[in-house]
């Protein structure tokens, strides 16, 4: 890690992304990437945002062979490069490699003008002469390295091909190269999605019905665009995956029951929880239930406190906002609840399309390291569900392990002995029923009260959801 680089405000699409990936790769590797490309965007116009955006997410989706390239074409071993040099090399290939549109002579003069900004003319010259030796004679990837081909470690190549097959692993990794549209859904609390999808096609949006959750569309415009929409402003919409939207619309607290939406920030599935209750209450006015949102990060709590403003949810009379540790058993009451969402933390392998971030460093070893904390997670769940209760467990995971694994783990455990798992059939949107019956995968495992949503197969992000019931 080197130190961190005093930069001065971006002037233009180039130098966002060059500030945004020198301080997450070099300087700061666990920062938080929506919130660096949010402060290095601030005053530039739509235009060089976009064209920023693209860097960042292009660099980060093929780091692996872009690294590889340089290093074939560098007199000097990768590592050994200054930190800045490295990461105007990184988008800089992107650039060359994967943008057909942006012209390789400005590219190249690009490169020296940040370079020239921020180190001294050797720099310049080294990168030069690179690049331009691309140009001449291009580095071709070897035919036998699906690590590159697939942008990820060959640990985690080996990882999806032992997990799902090669053929199928081929397609799921395939899709995680390709950036996905931006979802929403509407908040019908407040909206029509009639009315969502007119102004959303005044903001220029292009929007396109999700493909199988109703009042869900996908965009043209990337987050920046978005906030800037009426519907965003009025809380008519909010940002969430078509299959995470699959999972709170599973949860149905009959009249009086109450929830809990454990790990609840960002805070999608509480605020889809709420505004169903709101349509049904508005509908049958009966008594009313609760919802319990909890989170062990208090800044998360702000971001949901946030979201549910927003949306104009947070009066909502049955609702708790707290602080609390999901895996810690101690000052909980037994047998509280009636439904819980246990969205775990999880080695996030199904969103690498949209957050390519999740890329970097990431080994099976590493995939594995939450599984004890997912296990608690679920004793301490079981302990609060009452009988007849419901566990909806999921994850943004495509790792066995965390996955069906996980959920056996539990129901052979003293914790879950006692619980079952429940046929998805009569959860399912109707479009996805039809789905997986006309051959996507997933159509027998529904029956056993589980679903993965595989990249590449289902259109969505990879996703997995368990639903159990307390006997």
């Amino acid at each position: 890690m080197s130190r961190r680089f005093r930069f001065e405000a971006p002037t233009d699409g180039r130098s966002m992304a060059a500030q945004v990936l020198h301080n997450l790769i070099e300087t700061a590797p666990n920062s938080d990437l929506s919130e660096l490309i949010r402060q290095a965007s601030e005053g530039l116009d739509r235009r060089e945002i976009s064209l920023g955006l693209a860097i960042i997410y292009g660099t980060l989706t093929y780091i692996y062979p872009i690294e590889y390239v340089i290093a074939q074409l560098s007199s000097r071993p990768f590592e050994e490069l200054t930190p800045f040099l490295r990461t105007v090399l990184r988008l800089s290939f992107w650039q060359l490699i994967y943008a057909d549109r942006l012209p390789a002579s400005a590219v190249v003069n690009e490169a020296g003008k940040l370079l020239h900004r921020y180190t001294h003319r050797g720099n310049v010259n080294y990168a030069n002469a690179i690049l331009r030796a691309y140009l001449r004679r291009p580095v071709e990837i070897p035919a036998d390295r699906p690590d590159l081909h697939f942008s990820m470690s060959s640990d985690m190549t080996d990882a999806f091909i032992e997990w799902y097959g090669r053929e199928a692993a081929e397609i799921i990794m395939t899709a995680l190269l390709e950036r996905p549209p931006l979802t929403v859904r509407v908040n019908r609390s407040q909206a029509e999605p009639e009315q969502v999808e007119a102004d959303l096609i005044a903001q220029g949006a292009k929007p396109r019905p999700a493909r199988f959750m109703p009042g869900a569309y996908h965009l043209t415009l990337n987050e920046s665009g978005l906030t800037e929409s009426d519907s965003w402003r009025r809380g008519w919409i909010t940002v969430q995956g078509e299959a995470a939207q699959c999972a709170g619309s599973i949860c149905r607290p009959q009249p009086g029951q109450i929830v809990l939406d454990a790990c609840a920030a960002p805070g999608g599935k509480t605020a889809q929880i709420i505004e169903s209750l709101i349509l049904r209450e508005k509908a049958y006015m009966p008594e009313g239930s609760r919802v319990v949102a909890t989170d062990l990060s208090a800044q998360r709590l702000v971001k949901l406190n946030e979201t549910l403003s927003r949306l104009r949810l947070s009066d909502y009379p049955g609702l708790t906002v707290r602080v609390e540790d999901a895996a810690d058993k101690t000052a909980k009451q037994p047998e509280t609840y009636d439904w819980i969402i246990l969205d775990a933390p999880c080695s996030a392998l199904g969103l690498m399309a949209g957050s390519p971030d999740i890329r970097l460093n990431k080994s099976r070893e590493s995939a594995n390291a939450l599984l004890p904390l997912q296990a608690d997670m679920l004793e301490v769940a079981a302990y609060q569900v009452r009988r007849g209760g419901y566990i909806i467990y999921c994850t943004c995971t495509l790792n066995p392990a965390e996955n069906q694994e996980q959920v056996a783990r539990f129901l052979l455990s003293d914790a879950g002995s006692d619980f079952s798992t429940v046929d998805l059939t009569e959860y399912l949107p109707t479009k996805l029923l039809a789905l997986l019956a006309d051959g996507l995968p997933g159509k027998e495992t529904i029956r056993q009260g589980q679903l993965t949503f595989l990249p590449g197969y289902h259109g969505t992000e990879g996703f997995f959801i368990s639903l159990m019931k307390r006997n």
